[in-house]
């Protein structure tokens, strides 16, 4: 933008030249800092752990299912009893949120070496594979901490949960294959591999026991019904949905994958995940020297419109 005052006139816009002459004059300033701010990045890329992550594709398992939709006919009679027999319509979205609930993560919670494992971690040694806990965290037991809603540095339910989600568990299913992926990040590999396989086992057994709760209630409740029952229609019918729960039963308590079949078993990773050092060194030393850039270019515009005026 031109500006016009009298006798005097100044460009406000960035002249090519001024860039040059800029970079050219304090091009030791640029290689010093640039280099500065290289050995930091540096310097603080190897501070940080490698993080590993195991990856397990899994498939729904819809016997229990298939069973239960061979009484869809049945269904609205046992509703008039008071019953539901019909299980959640889509299983995969069921087991996806029940592996993020809080309600499943108690389950996990209540195994202190998972969260000694997640939450007390230090390092990994590779050699050894040994994986060594912050003594400031955990040292033969978990440390005091008065701030913490637990009085040690052993993190709450919420908390836990809120973290596990945010910086180790992560799964999603595939819209087309309907396949489910899940993965859990760790610096240590084996711990990767070793959580998320007992992860799947106990999302199946957790489902297998609130189903099955619910199925010996629903037989239970027939059992009584069949007893004071007179009439000999009603009472088939409730004979035909009372063996049909028996054989749900059944199929529950024989099978170890209740709702998640294994595709891909989860693997121990070879090869780290994060961190990406070289990006985190060119990110860094490209800003620091882009913020000096900045800092001389208004500098210099600010010190020739003071000359022009």
């Amino acid at each position: 933008m031109m500006t016009n005052d009298s006798n005097k006139s100044y460009v406000d816009y960035l002249d090519i030249n001024l860039i040059y002459s800029l970079i050219k004059d304090n091009f030791k300033l640029f290689f010093i800092v640039g280099s500065l701010a290289f050995v930091i990045s540096v310097l603080y890329s190897l501070t940080l752990n490698n993080i590993y992550r195991s990856e397990a594709i899994l498939q729904i398992n819809n016997q229990s299912q298939n069973q239960a939709s061979s009484i869809s006919s049945l269904s609205g009679f046992a509703r008039g009893l008071g019953l539901n027999l019909s299980q959640t319509a889509d299983r995969a979205s069921y087991a996806l949120e029940t592996m993020k609930s809080k309600d499943f993560f108690e389950e996990l919670y209540k195994d202190d070496q998972f969260l000694i494992n997640v939450f007390a971690s230090q390092e990994y040694s590779h050699g050894e594979e040994k994986l060594y806990l912050d003594k400031d965290i955990y040292d033969k037991g978990w440390k005091s901490n008065p701030a913490s809603i637990t009085g040690t540095m052993k993190p709450s339910l919420l908390d836990a949960h809120q973290k596990f989600l945010t910086n180790n568990f992560s799964v999603s299913r595939n819209g087309e294959t309907g396949f489910i992926t899940i993965s859990m990040k760790h610096i240590s590999p084996l711990v990767a591999r070793d959580t998320l396989d007992d992860l799947i086992k106990q999302v199946n057994q957790f489902v297998m026991d609130k189903e099955i709760k619910e199925t010996k209630k629903s037989i239970k409740f027939l059992q009584d019904q069949i007893a004071g029952l007179n009439n000999s229609d009603v009472k088939r019918a409730v004979s035909q949905v009372l063996q049909q729960q028996i054989q749900l039963l059944m199929i529950s308590e024989v099978t170890d994958e209740y709702i998640l079949k294994i595709i891909d078993s989860p693997y121990v990773p070879e090869i780290k995940f994060e961190p990406s050092r070289t990006r985190i060194v060119i990110t860094f030393s490209i800003f620091v020297e882009l913020i000096l850039f900045i800092f001389l270019m208004i500098k210099e515009l600010n010190k020739q419109r003071r000359f022009e005026f």
